[in-house]
């Protein structure tokens, strides 16, 4: 998968603007296990939004989603998985949904899209693209050498409960974001279209014809700030037949997001939950253990939600 989060582990993160806890399951995800039957889940992919940085268990938008989905339809039992990772692209939702979810069924897809996969995709390597734009899945490299590092110091009495990796690592930032800034190319290349777009739009492309291959019903929710980025993307996914939410900018409602941080604050995440409800409310979402098989989800069809 590229990045992954550690496994059964729980830690409270403070920043001079919020402090938050974060608690992932015996798989590496944020929220709680995964039930034994996967049918009618709800499936969430997307970056730190959407793995809900900032905010503490429960107020990330997929549980508050889960949340209030159970407060509308006490009966159903709809499990929400979140397949997200902080400071990731895109390049990891084809290989979630063509290894974990590949076992789920009656499935809906949340897939939520900000401005920076654009250069994720491309610093993160695991696809690229071949002259006539086919997608080139590259091998997962192993951990690197910050991470291997990492791991030394936890197997230390004493150490592993000190700021020794932390102090380390706030130490490398500069440099690693000088290797970045190098590392992605602004430059376009074909048809005036920057490589990372040309990426990433096939990469999601490809997580469309996979979610269609799933027959999982798509909400797309966009977080972009580029005209020209926002109009690309929302064609794709329209062409696919996903239903398309915009979330406003900072700038047109800064209510939403943290007053320094580019992250949603717990209303901002409650915001986004509630708008996602009201966009699937005609789907039929329905509880596992019914017999109807395909009665999970009705397809949206080319609507679009534009969230003022």
């Amino acid at each position: 998968y590229g990045r992954w989060l550690k496994t059964d582990f729980t830690t409270v993160r403070r920043t001079p603007e919020f402090t938050f806890e974060l608690s992932t399951n015996s798989i590496g995800l944020r929220g709680p296990e995964i039930p034994a039957t996967h049918d009618g889940s709800v499936v969430f992919l997307g970056d730190s939004f959407t793995m809900g940085y900032g905010v503490s268990d429960g107020e990330e938008y997929p549980q508050r989603f889960g949340s209030l989905l159970r407060e509308r339809r006490p009966d159903a039992e709809i499990p929400v998985v979140n397949f997200s990772n902080a400071d990731s692209g895109n390049g990891n939702w084809l290989r979630s949904l063509r290894n974990s979810a590949a076992g789920f069924h009656r499935i809906l897809i949340v897939m939520q899209i900000y401005e920076n996969d654009f250069d994720d995709n491309q610093r993160e390597g695991i696809f690229a693209l071949a002259p006539t734009d086919r997608l080139l899945e590259r091998p997962t490299t192993g951990p690197s050498s910050l991470r291997r590092f990492q791991r030394l110091v936890e197997l230390m009495p004493l150490i592993s409960d000190s700021y020794t990796f932390c102090l380390f690592r706030q130490a490398l930032m500069p440099l690693r974001a000088m290797t970045r800034q190098t590392a992605v190319p602004t430059v376009s290349s074909s048809g005036g279209v920057p490589d990372q777009d040309r990426l990433t739009l096939r990469i999601l492309e490809e997580a469309l014809i996979r979610c269609r291959e799933l027959d999982a019903p798509v909400v797309a929710v966009l977080v972009l700030d580029s005209d020209r980025r926002r109009t690309s993307v929302q064609t794709l996914i329209e062409k696919y037949g996903a239903l398309v939410l915009h979330v406003p900018s900072k700038a047109e409602r800064p209510d939403l997001y943290f007053e320094r941080d580019v992250h949603w604050t717990a209303s901002g995440h409650d915001w986004v939950a509630r708008q996602i409800v009201e966009a699937v409310d005609g789907m039929e979402l329905m509880d596992p253990s019914s017999n109807d098989a395909g009665a999970v989800a009705e397809r949206p069809g080319r609507r679009r939600v534009e969230a003022a």
